[in-house]
């Protein structure tokens, strides 16, 4: 391998997991997410960490798409399959007596609530220690 080179690759990698992260969340974040029980899978703390991250914008079914399934070589199911993940996460949410809601948006997606962007920052504050 040239010299430098190597360093270069590592640098681009970590580059690369900080932009990942910033986009489906930190372990900290996803771990509070998770942390809910009551069900929650590692896929819907990721959809509700982008609903949140993205409010009050809309997310559509073909971003969660590429988030969660645009690695995959076959492509992953059906966009439409969101619909069922998102039913299950308001299911969820309702279970855990969270205030806000996710909103359909008619032909565009799905955004959160404010109440529940501010229920989920509350998370964060309780339980991700400030720096």
């Amino acid at each position: 391998m040239v010299p430098g080179r190597e360093q270069a690759l590592e640098d681009e990698i970590q580059l690369l997991r900080q932009q990942v992260a910033a986009l489906t969340g930190s372990s900290q974040e996803l771990g509070v997410l998770m942390g809910i029980k009551h069900g929650m899978s590692h896929r819907m703390a990721i959809m509700l960490f982008v609903l949140v991250k993205r409010a009050p914008a809309v997310v559509s079914k073909t971003a969660f798409h590429t988030v969660i399934y645009g690695d995959r070589s076959d492509g992953g199911p059906e966009p439409k399959i969101f619909n069922v993940h998102i039913s299950r996460l308001r299911a969820l949410l309702k279970r855990v007596g969270c205030p806000g809601k996710i909103e359909t948006v008619w032909n565009a997606g799905f955004r959160a609530s404010p109440e529940l962007s501010k229920w989920v920052r509350d998370l964060y504050d309780q339980q991700i220690p400030q720096q």
